[in-house]
């Protein structure tokens, strides 16, 4: 059994992670400890039981030890399936053929399914597959490269990388299609779909949609029934049919097998129904329809995902400390859970081996090495040597001002000539009120938190081009566009470092939600701004809250 997404894991005994109920274990700050502690006992416990079995496997196929390891998944024996998994992995090795290194790649990927779906350790899960999609891609399997692309966006989700996420789901669509791989076919046109129900953006998948509603799948898939009622439903949503959508999402319910992971496919058509009652503005019923099936059945994913939707249907009701409630929930969920910097060391190592139209404008900044370190270095040059040059022009516009009499314009405003006296205005109506309309947005958008948010983002979300908003940005702002998002993002994190409710979530919790994507790179700026560290802020403010 290949586990490429959640709906194979009907097989988890109760007693296993996913049975227990996380809602109601108390936040500690002592938990990341424990909790490294017992991952670190497992590892041992692990490596102990890999290398008593391996050396009883000596000389057994490596296909052979992964049927074992796939026979034990089934049993619902996880921690032998792990072992043989464990060691078939180890016997990679360049020189051996290449059926055997489809078979190792094979054991990676059960790894890092493991690892990810049931133990939730999710660095150990992202290095697996890392090194199982470095490996296909030496060896040119692309059928194991559907797989393990299902299973890194799964990681993906969990980092806030939601493009990156989505853009990998697609890309195993595509291939298991090619592959006449329908298990992942429908296992990736379900996980993208509650992906972009999770990120407000169906609209984004109208091509999987047509693609998979117009494919003959064969009766064998056992989700195929589920996955159509599924399929019928996004279109419907994409169409502004929202009462048709919900009749065709019951459909769905109706068609969950017990065997497909039940709690987490009901939970899957719960998200996208309850996307359908927040696009016709009943909230209440949107909160109702996502807690029904959020019970400790679902993984910790799912939780995670239903926290932040969760979060953004009471900011549109207006219940703010709902809203911030759940919020420090989801994020809560990220401190205990994931190691940021752990995970962007690897994705560097990642971003060698997958497509640039999946990685996108991650290319650059995932380059590491050598290469890396000289990019660097060059840009850094290029930079100062831009900067020098404007300084530079700068001073000797102004020298030349001074000597010609002549005024130099200010930031946001226009110099005309009125029977020959210059005189100075600020910028027209049309700007100022597309500079309100900007200002508006980013007040009131939890977009501009997103990681991927842009300038094309925000003037497409306005209906007016892109230029023109970089334009009003600077005419009336005095800023560019990259410095005004800096600024609301700054604000926000401020707020939140000095708020009772973010007491125990992490700086780096709190600068990954806001948009980026690392806490040096926050820090860097929060400084800029603050003239302050992010720690020595939140210490500051408790400080002030304390002697009040």
């Amino acid at each position: 059994m290949r586990m490429a997404s959640g709906f194979r894991l009907s097989y988890i005994p109760r007693y296993s992670p996913m049975a227990i109920n996380i809602l109601s274990i108390p936040v500690k700050a002592c938990r990341p400890i424990v909790l490294a502690l017992l991952s670190l006992a497992a590892v041992v416990v692990f490596a102990q039981s890999a290398g008593s079995l391996g050396r009883r496997l000596a000389g057994v196929a490596v296909d052979k030890i992964n049927s074992e390891g796939d026979r034990c998944l089934e049993e619902g024996k996880v921690d032998s399936a792990m072992a043989y998994y464990m060691v078939a992995a180890g016997r990679y090795d360049s020189a051996m053929d290449k059926d055997d290194k489809f078979s190792c790649v094979d054991a990676l990927n059960n790894i890092g399914a493991i690892k990810f779906f049931l133990h939730h350790d999710y660095i150990q899960a992202f290095s697996y597959l890392t090194k199982g999609l470095e490996i296909s891609e030496e060896t040119g399997y692309d059928k194991i490269k559907a797989k393990i692309y299902v299973n890194l966006a799964g990681v993906h989700t969990i980092f806030g990388d939601s493009a990156v996420a989505a853009r990998l789901m697609s890309e195993a669509f595509r291939i298991s299609k090619e592959q006449h791989d329908w298990y992942i076919y429908t296992a990736a046109f379900i996980d993208l779909a509650n992906h972009l129900a999770v990120n407000d953006n169906l609209a984004g998948m109208k091509d999987e949609a047509d693609d998979f509603s117009s494919t003959s799948i064969p009766d064998s898939i056992k989700m195929k029934n589920y996955a159509l009622w599924l399929c019928r439903g996004v279109k419907l949503y994409q169409q502004g049919r929202y009462d048709d959508c919900l009749k065709a999402l019951k459909s769905a319910a109706g068609h969950v097998k017990p065997d497909l992971q039940e709690k987490i496919c009901l939970h899957i058509v719960d998200m996208l129904a309850a996307k359908a009652y927040a696009a016709k503005g009943m909230y209440g019923m949107a909160v109702k329809r996502l807690k029904s099936n959020m019970t400790a059945d679902i993984p910790i994913y799912s939780l995670y995902n239903s926290y932040k939707a969760l979060s953004a249907f009471y900011a549109k009701m207006g219940a703010a400390d709902s809203s911030e409630a759940y919020r420090v929930k989801y994020l809560l969920i990220n401190d205990t859970t994931l190691s940021y910097s752990d995970y962007m060391r690897i994705r560097d190592h990642e971003c060698r081996f997958l497509p640039a139209r999946v990685m996108g404008e991650l290319d650059t900044s995932g380059v590491s090495g050598i290469s890396g370190g000289l990019i660097a270095v060059l840009l850094a040059f290029v930079s100062a040597s831009a900067a020098g040059t404007m300084i530079w022009l700068r001073s000797r516009s102004r020298r030349k001002a001074k000597a010609g009499g002549r005024p130099t314009a200010g930031r946001a405003t226009s110099v005309r000539h009125s029977g020959g006296v210059q005189q100075t205005t600020g910028p027209d109506e049309k700007t100022q009120e597309l500079a309100r309309m900007i200002r508006q947005f980013m007040e009131t958008s939890a977009e501009i938190y997103q990681q991927d948010f842009s300038l094309e983002k925000m003037a497409a979300m306005l209906g007016i081009h892109t230029r023109t908003a970089s334009r009003v940005i600077n005419e009336v702002f005095g800023i560019n566009f990259s410095t005004l998002l800096s600024q609301y993002r700054i604000e926000e994190a401020c707020r939140r470092l000095s708020s009772p409710e973010y007491a125990n979530v992490t700086i780096q919790a709190v600068a990954v939600d806001i948009g980026f994507r690392s806490r040096s790179n926050f820090a860097m700026v929060f400084k800029k701004f603050t003239g302050v560290s992010p720690n020595e802020y939140q210490k500051e403010a408790f400080g002030k809250k304390a002697s009040d």
